[in-house]
Formats: C-alpha cells, sequence, structure tokens
C-alpha cells in the first residue's frame, strides 16, 4: 500500500509546471484571508477593550480571593493602575495581538496547510494533516491552561514573596497582563511537544528507544525552558517543568502504536 500512486498523478504533473507566478497568487491569497482573519479578530479586541480588560483580569481575582486578605487590602490589590496616558491602550493593544493570534491561529495553520498541501505525495499528507489540525487545539489547550491554572498560583506566590520581603505590591495593568500573557504562551508552547514528537518520531528522525534513553538529560532541558519561557517565579516555573515531562512521555506513548504495528507485521 505504500508504493500506491496517488489518486490524481495529472494535478500532479500540472502543479509541478505551474508558473512561478501562479504560485505567488496562491501564496498571495493564503496570506491575505490569514492577515485578514487575524485584523478583524484584533479590531474586535480593541472595540471590546472594557469586556477583554474584565476578562484577563481572572487570573489576579482569582489569586487575591485565595489569599485570604483584608478587604482594604484585597481591593487595593485587585485594582489596576497605569504610570502614563497611553499605558492602558498599549496593554490593551498588546494583550489583543495576543489573543488575536491565538484565536486566528486554526485559520492561518489552516492557510498554510492549503498552500503545502498540492504539493505532498498521499502518505505525506497522512502523516501531516493530523499534526495541522492538533496543533492549534494544543497551543489553545496549553493557553488555557496557564491562564485558569498557572497563572493564578504565579500570581499569589509573588505576592506573598513580596510580603515576606516587607515590598508593598501594587501593580500595574501592563505589567500584570504581561505576565499573565507570558504564562499562556510558555504553557501554550510547552503543549506542543507531544506533536513534535510525533511529527520526528513519523519522519523516522528519533526513536522511542532513544528518547528514553535520554529521559534525564530531558529533564534538566525541561527544567531550563520552564525557567526560560515562564515569568521569574518558581511556582510557574516548576509546574511548566513538569508539565513538560509529562508531555515528553505522552509523546513517547503516541510513537508506540506505530512500533508495535510494525512488529506485529513482523511476525
Amino acid at each position: 500500500m505504500d508504493n500506491a500512486p496517488d489518486p490524481d498523478p495529472v494535478r500532479d504533473l500540472r502543479l509541478a509546471v505551474m508558473p512561478l507566478g501562479d504560485h505567488l497568487d496562491e501564496l498571495r491569497r493564503r496570506i491575505l484571508v490569514g492577515l485578514g482573519t487575524f485584523a478583524a479578530v484584533f479590531v474586535l479586541c480593541l472595540a471590546l477593550g472594557s469586556q477583554v480588560f474584565a476578562y484577563v483580569r481572572w487570573p489576579l481575582d482569582r489569586a487575591v480571593a485565595s489569599m485570604d486578605l483584608a478587604p482594604a487590602q484585597a481591593e487595593r490589590l485587585a485594582r489596576w493602575h497605569v504610570l502614563g496616558p497611553v499605558d492602558g491602550f498599549a496593554a490593551l493593544a498588546k494583550f489583543s495581538f495576543f489573543l488575536a493570534l491565538a484565536l486566528s491561529l486554526p485559520v492561518l495553520l489552516y492557510q498554510v496547510w492549503l498552500f503545502v498541501k498540492p504539493g505532498l505525495k498521499r502518505a505525506e499528507r497522512r502523516a501531516v494533516l493530523p499534526i495541522v489540525q492538533f496543533a492549534s487545539v494544543m497551543f489553545l489547550a496549553g493557553a488555557l491552561v496557564g491562564f485558569f491554572l498557572a497563572a493564578p498560583l504565579g500570581l499569589r506566590w509573588l505576592y506573598w514573596f513580596n510580603a515576606w520581603l516587607g515590598v508593598e505590591s501594587i501593580w500595574t495593568a501592563a505589567r500584570t497582563i504581561a505576565f499573565i500573557q507570558s504564562v499562556c504562551i510558555g504553557f501554550g508552547l510547552a503543549f506542543e511537544l507531544p506533536l513534535a514528537i510525533m511529527a520526528l518520531g513519523r519522519t523516522g528522525l528519533v526513536r522511542p528507544a532513544t528518547l528514553r534513553r535520554y529521559r534525564r538529560h530531558a529533564i534538566v532541558v525541561m527544567a531550563l525552558l520552564g525557567a526560560v519561557f515562564t515569568p521569574p517565579d518558581p511556582a510557574t516555573q516548576v509546574m511548566l517543568a513538569a508539565l513538560l515531562y509529562g508531555l515528553y512521555e505522552a509523546g513517547i506513548l503516541l510513537m508506540r502504536p506505530k512500533k508495535r504495528e510494525n512488529g506485529h507485521d513482523n511476525c
């Protein structure tokens, strides 16, 4: 079955001789669709600025509610501040950019897939399509874990650390949003690890036995990645490192079915 011809060889021949101008037109069309989707979501986020701010406040409100503070202290901590006239708009624009990119990611990846799909053989499309389908889903899932779980935990830990130092926490909107955004991006990228491992396994570059052999080295690398992709608080760093290790093991498990199938065929 691996040697079966492509179902549409005429189409592949037509693609092989397609003029460069046609390729550029197709590329421009895909870019315009992707950028148009991103721009529409970005403008919508700006137009709904107050609702977006109310939404992005959730990790801070959750952290404050879990700390059992005095009412006046909790109110002071939960109140956002800006230090300049444009700081509020700048904070909204930065978060809207990230949110628009995350929400339009499925469309962007689908446009990339539509552009490269005609040049792939049937076996290549079978290997790439599942990864394209689940890449955006996994990134959004990781970002949600960072938003609803890791960010409140990190904010809570940082508040108590500042209190231990004798420093009063008066957090600005821009700094708090930047913290939440960096946590979401770090966890979103972490959730792509099983897909990356699965892609390497399907191309034959990496085998499960190799990943198991270098498990200790992977733990060190994941600890370093946890420190790089998260803000400087141990709570989210440890959580991300532990999550990366779990996803690393999940990637090894995703490679096993193919190995077992080959072993069954050899019997």
